[in-house]
Protein backbone atom coordinates (compact mmCIF):
# COMPACT_ATOMS: atom_id res chain seq x y z
CA UNK A 1 0.00 0.00 0.00
CA UNK A 2 3.15 2.38 0.37
CA UNK A 3 3.71 2.14 -2.98
CA UNK A 4 0.41 3.06 -3.98
CA UNK A 5 0.01 5.97 -1.91
CA UNK A 6 3.62 7.35 -1.91
CA UNK A 7 3.34 8.49 -5.68
CA UNK A 8 -0.56 9.95 -5.03
CA UNK A 9 0.89 12.05 -2.13
CA UNK A 10 3.70 13.24 -4.07
CA UNK A 11 1.81 14.44 -6.96
CA UNK A 12 -0.74 16.62 -4.19
CA UNK A 13 2.72 17.61 -2.62
CA UNK A 14 4.07 19.11 -6.45
CA UNK A 15 0.84 20.05 -6.66
CA UNK A 16 0.33 22.21 -4.07
CA UNK A 17 3.69 24.02 -4.26
CA UNK A 18 3.04 24.25 -7.85
CA UNK A 19 -0.25 26.26 -7.55
CA UNK A 20 1.30 28.06 -4.71
CA UNK A 21 4.29 29.35 -6.86
CA UNK A 22 2.54 29.94 -9.77
CA UNK A 23 -0.39 31.50 -8.35
CA UNK A 24 2.82 34.33 -7.02
CA UNK A 25 4.43 34.88 -10.25
CA UNK A 26 1.29 34.66 -12.70
CA UNK A 27 2.47 32.43 -14.69
CA UNK A 28 0.80 29.22 -16.37
CA UNK A 29 0.82 25.97 -14.32
CA UNK A 30 1.86 22.05 -15.00
CA UNK A 31 0.21 21.13 -17.36
CA UNK A 32 -1.60 17.38 -17.24
CA UNK A 33 1.07 16.01 -19.31
CA UNK A 34 3.71 17.19 -16.48
CA UNK A 35 1.15 15.20 -13.81
CA UNK A 36 0.98 11.85 -16.00
CA UNK A 37 4.98 12.19 -16.38
CA UNK A 38 5.70 12.82 -12.29
CA UNK A 39 3.24 10.22 -11.60
CA UNK A 40 4.40 7.58 -14.21
CA UNK A 41 8.33 8.14 -12.44
CA UNK A 42 6.97 7.86 -9.06
CA UNK A 43 5.36 4.44 -9.86
CA UNK A 44 8.16 3.44 -11.36
CA UNK A 45 10.93 4.01 -9.31
CA UNK A 46 8.46 2.74 -6.18
CA UNK A 47 7.01 -0.29 -7.68
CA UNK A 48 10.30 -1.16 -9.92
CA UNK A 49 13.80 0.91 -8.87
CA UNK A 50 12.92 0.38 -5.16
CA UNK A 51 12.27 -3.52 -5.50
CA UNK A 52 15.38 -3.93 -7.24
CA UNK A 53 17.61 -2.86 -4.37
CA UNK A 54 15.88 -4.90 -2.10
CA UNK A 55 16.96 -7.49 -4.59
CA UNK A 56 20.57 -6.94 -4.85
CA UNK A 57 20.91 -6.36 -1.26
CA UNK A 58 19.12 -9.98 -1.08
CA UNK A 59 21.73 -11.79 -3.17
CA UNK A 60 24.88 -9.70 -1.25
CA UNK A 61 23.23 -11.44 1.58
CA UNK A 62 22.88 -15.29 -0.10
CA UNK A 63 26.65 -14.57 -1.25
CA UNK A 64 27.80 -14.05 2.22
CA UNK A 65 25.52 -16.36 3.95
CA UNK A 66 27.70 -19.09 1.32
CA UNK A 67 30.88 -17.46 2.36
CA UNK A 68 30.27 -17.55 6.19
CA UNK A 69 28.67 -21.21 6.18
CA UNK A 70 32.03 -22.40 4.40
CA UNK A 71 34.51 -20.82 6.78
CA UNK A 72 32.52 -21.76 9.57
CA UNK A 73 33.59 -18.60 11.32
CA UNK A 74 32.70 -19.30 15.21
CA UNK A 75 31.73 -15.58 15.22
CA UNK A 76 29.25 -15.65 12.43
CA UNK A 77 28.28 -19.68 12.68
CA UNK A 78 27.06 -21.85 15.90
CA UNK A 79 27.34 -25.72 14.78
CA UNK A 80 24.81 -28.46 16.25
CA UNK A 81 25.29 -31.81 15.46
CA UNK A 82 24.48 -31.37 11.52
CA UNK A 83 22.52 -28.38 11.69
CA UNK A 84 24.41 -24.92 11.45
CA UNK A 85 22.81 -21.54 12.19
CA UNK A 86 24.67 -18.24 10.30
CA UNK A 87 24.61 -14.63 11.30
CA UNK A 88 24.41 -13.05 8.37
CA UNK A 89 23.73 -9.66 9.16
CA UNK A 90 22.52 -7.13 11.55
CA UNK A 91 22.46 -3.79 10.24
CA UNK A 92 19.38 -0.80 9.57
CA UNK A 93 17.61 -1.54 6.11
CA UNK A 94 19.91 0.89 3.48
CA UNK A 95 16.87 1.25 1.63
CA UNK A 96 14.13 2.19 4.29
CA UNK A 97 15.76 3.35 6.94
CA UNK A 98 13.76 6.31 7.36
CA UNK A 99 10.84 4.68 7.78
CA UNK A 100 12.51 2.26 10.34
CA UNK A 101 11.54 4.47 13.82
CA UNK A 102 12.45 3.82 16.55
CA UNK A 103 15.34 2.67 14.77
CA UNK A 104 16.00 -1.17 14.84
CA UNK A 105 18.60 -3.67 13.38
CA UNK A 106 17.39 -6.14 10.99
CA UNK A 107 19.11 -9.54 11.67
CA UNK A 108 19.58 -11.94 9.00
CA UNK A 109 20.11 -15.45 10.48
CA UNK A 110 20.31 -18.88 8.46
CA UNK A 111 19.70 -22.22 8.93
CA UNK A 112 21.92 -25.22 7.44
CA UNK A 113 21.29 -28.61 7.68
CA UNK A 114 23.97 -30.78 6.48
CA UNK A 115 22.16 -34.07 7.44
CA UNK A 116 20.22 -36.98 5.39
CA UNK A 117 16.83 -36.70 7.74
CA UNK A 118 14.92 -33.78 8.03
CA UNK A 119 15.11 -31.41 11.29
CA UNK A 120 11.98 -30.47 13.29
CA UNK A 121 12.27 -28.58 16.67
CA UNK A 122 13.01 -25.15 18.31
CA UNK A 123 15.81 -22.82 17.97
CA UNK A 124 17.25 -20.60 20.85
CA UNK A 125 19.26 -17.33 19.77
CA UNK A 126 20.99 -15.72 22.49
CA UNK A 127 22.59 -12.19 20.90
CA UNK A 128 25.47 -10.49 21.89
CA UNK A 129 26.87 -6.70 21.11
CA UNK A 130 30.21 -5.60 20.29
CA UNK A 131 31.22 -6.31 23.89
CA UNK A 132 30.11 -9.52 24.51
CA UNK A 133 27.23 -8.39 26.72
CA UNK A 134 23.55 -9.90 26.17
CA UNK A 135 21.40 -8.15 24.20
CA UNK A 136 18.41 -10.66 23.96
CA UNK A 137 17.01 -14.34 23.77
CA UNK A 138 15.51 -15.49 20.36
CA UNK A 139 12.98 -18.40 20.53
CA UNK A 140 12.68 -20.05 17.34
CA UNK A 141 9.18 -22.20 17.07
CA UNK A 142 8.78 -25.25 14.66
CA UNK A 143 11.45 -24.56 12.41
CA UNK A 144 11.70 -27.50 9.57
CA UNK A 145 14.29 -27.84 6.98
CA UNK A 146 14.76 -30.96 4.78
CA UNK A 147 17.67 -32.61 3.91
CA UNK A 148 20.99 -30.65 2.92
CA UNK A 149 18.72 -27.28 2.93
CA UNK A 150 19.52 -23.62 3.91
CA UNK A 151 16.63 -21.39 4.86
CA UNK A 152 16.09 -17.86 6.22
CA UNK A 153 15.29 -18.40 10.01
CA UNK A 154 12.03 -16.10 10.68
CA UNK A 155 10.67 -15.33 14.40
CA UNK A 156 6.94 -14.06 13.30
CA UNK A 157 5.55 -14.94 9.77
CA UNK A 158 4.36 -11.35 8.41
CA UNK A 159 1.63 -12.02 5.97
CA UNK A 160 2.29 -8.79 4.44
CA UNK A 161 5.66 -9.31 3.53
CA UNK A 162 5.41 -11.42 0.38
CA UNK A 163 8.28 -11.60 -1.19
CA UNK A 164 11.56 -13.44 0.11
CA UNK A 165 14.02 -10.55 -0.40
CA UNK A 166 12.42 -8.53 1.73
CA UNK A 167 11.78 -11.38 4.79
CA UNK A 168 13.98 -10.68 7.51
CA UNK A 169 14.50 -12.84 10.64
CA UNK A 170 13.56 -10.12 13.28
CA UNK A 171 14.96 -6.74 14.71
CA UNK A 172 16.55 -5.89 17.72
CA UNK A 173 17.52 -2.13 19.79
CA UNK A 174 21.28 -3.10 19.48
CA UNK A 175 23.64 -4.55 16.67
CA UNK A 176 24.33 -8.32 16.81
CA UNK A 177 27.59 -9.20 16.24
CA UNK A 178 27.92 -12.66 18.19
CA UNK A 179 25.57 -15.08 18.97
CA UNK A 180 24.87 -18.64 20.70
CA UNK A 181 22.44 -21.28 19.19
CA UNK A 182 20.36 -24.09 20.89
CA UNK A 183 19.50 -26.73 18.57
CA UNK A 184 16.36 -28.72 20.02
CA UNK A 185 15.00 -31.01 17.38
CA UNK A 186 13.52 -34.07 17.43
Amino acid sequence: MLFFWVPIVGLLIVGFFDFLFNRKKKESRLSIKGYLVLFIFFVVFFTWLLPLGQKYYYVERLDLMKEIFAAEDTDRVSTDGDIMVGLVGSEYDPLIRPLNRPRTYTNYFYLRNNGDTPYEGDIYLMLYDEDNEPIDIKLLKDVEAAPNDIQLLVENEDNMISDEWSESSFGTKQQVKAFEAIVGGE
